[in-house]
């Protein structure tokens, strides 16, 4: 037996720059870690995330789950057999937390994060346990005999609350449900989401390039239908009509005006929004139905009402589809045996659908399933072993743009934070990219990246959390000044407003600074990557507005120029 030696968990950020829990456990056989997705849009039904609260990291620290995980799970779990997965899942949330409401297990007293970090760390080492990939232990786990590449679905337009445009819908998906291999699938995934991003900068001007939360475009555009319009042409472009079907996460929960009223408001994002703008349950499943019959049907309609409201969503008699296809388990609890896999949980209620649901489906075998990717992911779970093991069909939303540039860097900052009781290396000040320029964006910035150093942070812990705050204030800044609109994200994950000049972006930055109170804390730094915008050797100037083919001369400025 391979049993539990420790576990510790930490405060770290996740691709949002919000804070999350995660977690390394350790056996006689090693160190594993799991950090914990957050989503941006969530139901009322699933289970409870723990947040902290007041005014340090905008109200969203977790230090109060990680100190669940390091002061009740972890003692509790020492000495257990780390191939135990589905006995410590029920064990932590039935017994160490025991909390409930109308609709399940609901992790309330230790927090869905605190739990689903110890269980994703726990699938790791068991998988080590067993001297096995981590897809072939979950696949075990899930009592699953030959498991299969899923088709991976492609988030290519952000709405709802993802993206601060116009659009309602949350994710509008493309499946390359005609390719022949994983790798052909990749490649059309890919080749669309480039030719769109050609469509986008066509039809709106290279500003409208900009990305979402999730990594998808997320132009301005004033309708669903648009975004449809701009996703099959870029297919066409591409070369894949006959291979490829539209998805959509449409997360109708976050745009449903409550039971008194029961309605789903189109243009929830303003908050004087016209009456017509909020319809009813059945003209929702009637638009569903128009974009079905433009001739590229959507596979994949993931939420899409309001739980509490999904007998008025699909009303007697209608054409559920893909509903049925798909076993609901929202936080763990069985509702109506219809809908889709959506909510923090651990492993084991993860997993549980693809051992219980084979009577709900009528439509499809249980491996029709799709287990929703939370976004705020780190990179180092590996969601797509996840996929696999589980034998899903429809894979994980990648995005192929962002993907969070701060999870990426994270887990070297931290390996960096454990040397700290080394007093040779020393802790880096980190820069934090909070907004894009260059070839990063499509505004008309020709410096590249815009940084703040939080040069007067007495710790590392200090500096991430400036760095957090910042970032959110400057996101409200933003917001405050060009609209919601405005802060959709560049290349490298900072915001790309479509500002005019260098000098507007600084008071940008210095106003979030003031907002968050760290004045005396924080210093400016650039990566300006002139080089982008050097005229060459013959004309040797530098062009402020290279992203202009017209660009006027006096736009072309000297290296002194540039220097002051």
């Amino acid at each position: 037996m391979v049993s539990i030696v420790s576990i510790k968990a930490r405060q770290i950020f996740d691709s949002r720059g919000n804070p999350t829990v995660e977690v390394d456990l350790v056996t006689e056989l090693g160190e594993y870690r799991a950090a914990v997705p957050s989503g941006a849009s969530t139901g009322e039904f699933e289970a409870l995330e723990m947040r902290d609260g007041g005014k340090d990291y905008m109200g969203k620290g977790v230090l109060n789950a990680v100190r669940n995980v390091n002061e009740i799970i972890a003692p509790a779990l020492i000495g257990k057999d780390v191939t135990k997965q589905a006995e410590i899942d029920r064990f932590m949330v039935e017994e160490l937390d025991g909390t409930q409401n109308e609709w399940g297990w609901c992790k309330k007293k230790l927090g869905a994060n605190a739990i689903l970090g110890v269980s994703l760390a726990l699938c790791r080492a068991g998988a080590a346990a067993k001297k096995q990939p981590l897809w072939q232990h979950i696949a075990d786990l899930a009592g699953n005999p030959t498991p299969c590449l899923p088709v991976p679905s492609f988030n290519i337009i952000n709405g709802g609350s993802h993206a601060g445009n116009k659009l309602a819908m949350q994710e509008f998906m493309i499946l390359p449900v005609g390719a022949t291999s994983f790798t052909e699938a990749m490649k059309i995934g890919s080749e669309v989401y480039h030719n769109l991003k050609k469509v986008i900068k066509g039809r709106y001007g290279l500003d409208a390039t900009a990305v979402g939360d999730e990594g998808g475009f997320a132009p301005n555009i004033q309708s669903n239908g648009e975004a449809i319009d701009l996703i099959e042409e870029a297919i066409k472009a591409a070369g894949y009509t006959d291979k490829v079907r539209l998805g959509m996460d449409v997360a109708a929960s976050e745009f449903y005006t409550g039971a008194e009223d029961a309605r789903y408001n189109l243009d929830f994002k303003n908050e004087n929004a016209a009456d017509s703008e909020k319809i009813s349950a059945d003209k929702l499943q009637e638009a569903r139905q128009i974009f079905d019959s433009r001739g590229n049907p959507t596979v994949e309609v993931d939420l899409v009402t309001e739980l509490g409201e999904y007998r008025a969503a699909v009303p007697s008699g209608a054409s559920t589809g893909e509903f049925e296809a798909l076993e609901m388990r929202d936080g763990g609890k069985d509702y109506m045996g219809k809908g889709v896999l959506n909510a923090v949980r651990n492993v084991n209620e993860i997993i549980a659908p693809a051992l219980i649901g084979k009577d709900v489906t009528k439509q499809a075998e249980i491996d029709r399933f799709m287990v929703e990717e939370l976004d705020g992911t780190q990179n180092e779970w590996g969601w797509c072993k996840k996929k696999l093991g589980a034998n899903a069909i429809l894979g994980v939303s990648l995005a192929l743009c962002r993907a969070g540039a701060a999870a990426k860097k994270q887990p070297l900052w931290q390996h960096i934070a454990d040397l700290a009781g080394n007093p040779t290396p020393c802790l880096p000040v980190p820069s934090f990219n909070i907004i894009n320029g260059g070839s990063h964006a499509g505004n008309k910035l020709a410096m590249q990246e815009f940084m703040i150093l939080p040069v007067g942070a007495t710790s590392f812990t200090e500096a991430m959390k400036i760095g957090s705050e910042v970032y959110h204030n400057l996101k409200k800044v933003i917001k405050g000044r060009y609209g919601l609109d405005a802060t959709a994200v560049g290349d490298e994950g900072g915001f790309a407003p479509n500002i005019q000049s260098n000098g507007e972006a600084i008071d940008l930055i210095e106003e979030a600074i003031k907002a968050a109170g760290y004045t005396d804390k924080v210093r400016l730094g650039m990566d300006v990557a002139a080089s982008e915008f050097y005229t060459g050797a013959e004309d040797a100037r530098y062009n402020l507005d290279f992203k202009n083919e017209n660009a006027a001369d006096s736009e072309k400025i000297s290296a002194d120029k540039l220097q002051e």
